[in-house]
């Protein structure tokens, strides 16, 4: 942005992707992407293999069912192993020139051009179809209506793209183009002036603060202070990094807040 130019962010929503990865392609991948072998693999596929699953309905229980997919959701290892699973679509994003950021199932794609640049939205559209391929090859499913697609930019270049513009598309479906989307936690707008952010960021602070003072004739000031960090502080903590060089008129209301609690 600061250069003159436009970004498109595409953050693609993938349907239950700890529940279907493949245990075989999973092991192939530790061991011939990573050059993991002998006991550590031998380690890695006893985690996998042999778990099972039951249904529960009342004092019935079925039959336990052999699991042949996934990775058991809360364990530690797992938001890695998915990560691992995911390597060849860097590669798909890499060979479009498009960038990308994975956090365990959130993948995210960005691509910053000229606003003149025309062939911005079918290189994209071009990425998207080759990774949507990959997703269903690997027993990956995208959920395309919950994937967002957010322009951002600046100025009368924005506007007047804006105006032109078709969302990319993805196995000929149109992606949901939004003026906010939210990114691990962060609300993000169209020009990045984080409002939405920092309103969400006071709102949920005061709340909590407010029930925090009802405890005060209850509770030792210590324990007090412990809620408020949990509640509050943390809040405002939360990737404070995004907040330099904001206007001081947002950074007041953070500050606000901050002498509140």
């Amino acid at each position: 942005m600061d250069k003159g130019l436009l970004s498109f962010l595409v953050q693609l929503d993938l349907s239950s992707a700890f529940d279907t990865i493949d245990h075989g392609v999973l092991l192939d991948r530790l061991e011939h992407h990573l050059g993991i072998s002998g006991t550590v693999l031998k380690w890695f596929r006893s985690f996998l293999d042999g778990r099972s699953q039951v249904v529960r309905i009342g004092d019935s229980v079925s039959v336990p069912a052999e699991i042949s997919c996934g990775v058991p959701q809360g364990s530690i290892l797992s938001p890695m192993l998915f990560a691992i699973y995911l390597l060849p679509l860097g590669d798909i994003a890499r060979r479009y020139g498009v960038d990308f950021h994975c956090y365990a199932d959130d993948i995210q794609l960005y691509l910053a051009f000229p606003a003149n640049n025309t062939s911005a939205v079918a290189m994209l559209e071009q990425c998207l179809g080759a990774i949507w391929s990959w997703l269903a090859g690997s027993w990956l499913k995208l959920n395309q209506s919950k994937s967002e697609v957010l322009l951002v930019g600046r100025g009368s270049m924005y506007e007047n793209f804006t105006d032109s513009l078709s969302p990319p598309m993805i196995n000929r479906e149109s992606l949901k183009s939004v003026k906010v989307t939210k990114s691990l936690g962060v609300f993000l707008d169209s020009s990045l002036t984080l409002e939405r952010q920092i309103s969400s960021v006071v709102s949920a602070g005061f709340f909590h603060l407010r029930n925090i003072k009802r405890l005060r004739p209850f509770l030792p000031h210590d324990s007090l202070a412990t809620l408020m960090h949990a509640f509050v502080s943390s809040r405002i903590d939360y990737c404070n990094a995004l907040y330099i060089g904001l206007p001081l008129k947002l950074i007041h209301r953070l500050q606000l807040i901050q002498n509140s609690a």
